[in-house]
């Protein structure tokens, strides 16, 4: 996944302050058929069936707009807050967000094969509309929690400073080289993060050390 098609990380606390309350009036909205007057609007309208009325093709309709706008808000807010990066964005975060998106669109048919199966009238039509919101549901559940897992379990201690001392290079140098940014760089030498097979080669190779002598693993890595 290219981390430039990614939202400036700022935007994610935008998309929580979208996303939450519009989920919230939005399902409010939903189940007690909220319709205020105020939003009554002419809009245009590509195609319009009504139950037992007419159809409009390419015209003005009377429609009350308060779900549209919800229903906008609700995508909007989603989408910066799965796809904003994270501070520490690397290639190891691309990582967890690419195979938690293959994991949401999974689930996210599963759901709605069973509920071809299983689900039938109206029930089916609820299940089309909230079908609509829960693939970026999936995704945002699946990658913070595995963004958790990884702050609270994640740790290895290494050599990394010694070595850049060894050579004088500053950790946005060495990010620069290694292709990472310079939180990761910081967050190894603190021992909170543990690069992938790739980037712990790229760094020996930098070093021109082994691998087993710049990452050691503890008694805590055999249990």
């Amino acid at each position: 996944m290219d981390v430039k098609y990614l939202f400036p990380a700022r935007l994610k606390i935008w998309g929580w302050v979208i996303l939450i309350p519009s989920a919230v009036l939005g399902l409010i909205d939903l189940f007690v058929e909220w319709q205020p007057a105020f939003f009554n609007w002419m809009v245009p309208a590509l195609y319009k069936n009504e139950i037992l009325g007419e159809t409009t093709y390419f015209g003005m309709v009377d429609n009350n707009v308060l779900n549209e706008i919800f229903g906008i808000l609700i995508i909007v807010g989603g989408i910066l807050v799965a796809f904003s990066k994270v501070k520490n964005e690397d290639e190891f975060i691309t990582k967890i967000r690419l195979e938690s998106l293959v994991w949401a669109t999974y689930i996210n048919y599963i759901v709605l094969l069973l509920a071809f199966v299983f689900v039938y009238d109206m029930g089916f039509l609820w299940v089309m509309i909230f079908n609509m919101f829960t693939i970026l549901l999936f995704f945002i559940i699946r990658f913070n929690w595995q963004l958790q897992k990884l702050k609270l379990n994640q740790s290895m201690k290494n050599s990394i400073k010694v070595e850049r001392a060894k050579i004088n290079i500053t950790q946005a140098a060495l990010a620069k080289s290694a292709k990472v940014s310079r939180q990761t760089i910081n967050a190894m030498e603190l021992g909170k993060y543990v690069p992938s097979t790739v980037l712990a080669l790229r760094l020996a190779s930098i070093f021109n050390v082994e691998v087993g002598d710049l990452f050691q693993l503890e008694a805590l890595d055999w249990e």
